[in-house]
């Protein structure tokens, strides 16, 4: 068989493998015995490869099938040489994460000394290594899961490497977590790995923005499944908070649906964070609902100015020119935007209140600054 026809008989068998009934694999490969060899192993990993990219669950099956069929072959699976230095340093960087989790810096000052290995090979043999780590029986899967949670967390954080493959490196630890968490893991792991998710996909430089953002939007959501206003009162508002900044930041989706959410996230946020226990945050959110009122689209135009309005004057009680110079002179120009467009009250005071906002901005936004 030409080597070209055999490749398209390696991937026809593998994709009946991927479409079988459960324990129906043994009968095909058994009907299919010719092509039962190393080169089968080889295309397996190539189709697992395709699969991660595509974001197919499928994948760690196949690389686990594939880990017991050489098993039974007595072959080796094949790992490209280059691979191989980044797959050590994977499984001793997860040895290393499970032995010093709860002290970050013991991990950095390794990692500091190999920056060389934070390259796309590391992100490459990351779900290979979890899928043979998950195979073996003496690793406890959530314990596995566990240390992949807190690797995409360090390396979420880490300074050294590159930011981008570091983003990468961290969300395909995540997702390999959630995958490898067996159903004994507790709501509250599944949520935290969610909302860090949805943290490193709203940071993610790869890929396309749109869908990054989507990504990050429905890991937050599903987080907020566990964190209610009830059980994690202060979670809660921090995923209402970052789903704030994502629909505000949204391509898709219609417009005034996105101001809409932003409207209830912010409005959902301001029942924990008030003014006496975080006043910063308090501010920063009456600021982000006066944004939105003030280019609200559905509601009463003139009712949604005097909301925004509201909102930059309750952020001013907490910005102040000297504390905080920059929040107070953006506040101020947020606030003379609204008195310019104000329906109610009379035009000439509006527009001179627009004016003195605008002059108090400018004693910070300076030509030299």
């Amino acid at each position: 068989m030409a080597d070209e026809q055999r490749m398209q008989a390696y991937g026809a068998l593998i994709e009946q493998l991927l479409s079988c009934p459960q324990g129906e694999e043994a009968n095909i490969l058994q009907s299919h015995s010719d092509l039962v060899d190393a080169g089968l192993l080889t295309a397996m990993e190539q189709v697992a490869v395709y699969l991660d990219a595509q974001k197919n669950g499928n994948a760690q099956w196949l690389r686990g099938f594939a880990i017991q069929l050489a098993e039974t072959m007595d072959l080796k699976l094949p790992v490209p040489p280059v691979l191989e230095a980044a797959r050590e340093f994977l499984l001793e960087t997860l040895q290393l994460v499970d032995k010093n989790n709860e002290d970050p810096q013991q991990v950095y000052s390794v990692w500091e000394k190999q920056l060389t290995h934070f390259n796309s090979d590391l992100l490459e043999v990351l779900p290979q290594v979890v899928s043979q780590l998950h195979e073996n029986e003496a690793e406890n899967p959530n314990a596995l899961a566990h240390n992949l949670f807190v690797l995409g967390n360090l390396i979420r954080e880490f300074s050294g490497g590159i930011r981008r493959l570091n983003l990468e490196i961290a969300i395909t630890a995540y997702e390999q977590a959630l995958q490898t968490y067996t159903c004994e893991i507790s709501l509250e792991d599944w949520a935290k790995i969610q909302s860090n998710l949805a943290r490193a996909y709203s940071n993610r430089i790869c890929g396309e923005k749109a869908e990054n953002i989507e990504y990050a939007i429905a890991a937050c959501e599903k987080s907020l499944q566990v964190y209610t206003l009830d059980a994690f009162p202060e979670k809660w508002a921090g995923m209402q908070c970052l789903l704030s900044s994502l629909f505000r930041t949204r391509l898709l989706g219609d417009k005034a649906d996105n101001l809409e959410a932003i409207i209830a996230a912010d409005q959902c946020v301001l029942q924990v964070h008030t003014r006496d226990t975080f006043p910063a945050l308090w501010a920063v959110t009456n600021n982000s609902l006066g944004l939105a009122y003030g280019q609200r689209i559905r509601g009463e135009e003139a009712d949604n100015l005097e909301i925004s309005i509201a909102s930059h004057e309750k952020a001013l009680q907490v910005y102040d020119r000297d504390t905080f110079p920059e929040e107070w002179a953006l506040t101020q120009s947020c606030l003379a935007i609204a008195y310019s467009n104000r329906i109610q009250g009379k035009k000439s005071e509006n527009l001179e209140q627009a004016i003195d906002a605008y002059h108090l901005a400018l004693q910070v936004y300076t030509r030299e600054a």
